[in-house]
């Protein structure tokens, strides 16, 4: 069953039991589909790590992504099951990668270059728009300013705690951070658009 038959019948039951007035049943319809879906996709992409034995690394790259993406934006796909491929490949498929790496290739001169990248990036080019959410000028300089002071928090509890406790888990994190970067790129922007557009043609359209 579609996501959006789900969620226009938990508007519609609220509006029956007086919950909700019917003018509010559409947000509401919009509200429970971007909830359900989300957390239809972090279960899914969870239980998939947990299948490959990497839960610990996609869970650690999955929030660092969702809190940074807040503020810094970028390029996503139009459809929700797209979407939800990327996402496996990103996190699940970087949570793997992470734990086949070498550990003594991440070294502090790693951590440094792969910050910088990140940091350059943001000054440049965060925050990045979406199709659904347009960046008003006023906002610019906040989300660019929480994505910089995000990125220097998260890379110092990356250095000091999640790196001494588990490289792999360290390495996961700024897989997907990269990525995240990456995708509110101009080049990213490009990449992400083509491969929607690939993946359209070969599973369709429709949540």
């Amino acid at each position: 069953m579609r996501l959006q038959i789900i969620a226009l019948g938990l508007a519609r039951y609220l509006s029956k039991q007086s919950i909700l007035e019917e003018s509010q049943v559409d947000v509401a319809r919009y509200g429970f589909e971007l909830i359900l879906g989300e957390t239809f996709k972090y279960l899914f992409i969870l239980t998939m790590a947990g299948i490959l034995n990497v839960l610990a690394e996609s869970m650690f790259a999955l929030i660092s992504v969702s809190i940074f993406r807040l503020t810094s934006g970028g390029n996503h796909c139009q459809d929700y099951w797209r979407c939800l491929i990327l996402g496996i490949l990103v996190f699940v498929g970087g949570g793997k990668l992470a734990v086949l790496s070498a550990a003594d290739l991440f070294t502090g001169e790693t951590i440094l270059a792969c910050f910088l990248i990140m940091l350059i990036s943001v000054l440049l080019w965060a925050p990045g728009e979406a199709v659904h959410r347009r960046i008003l000028e006023n906002e610019r300089f906040r989300f660019k300013l929480l994505s910089v002071l995000f990125l220097f928090f998260w890379t110092g509890t990356v250095f000091f705690l999640v790196r001494p406790y588990s490289v792999s888990i360290a390495i996961a994190g700024y897989l997907s951070m990269l990525f995240q970067v990456f995708s509110f790129s101009p080049w990213g922007y490009l990449f992400i658009d083509k491969y929607d557009a690939l993946l359209a043609k070969i599973i369709g359209e429709g949540r």
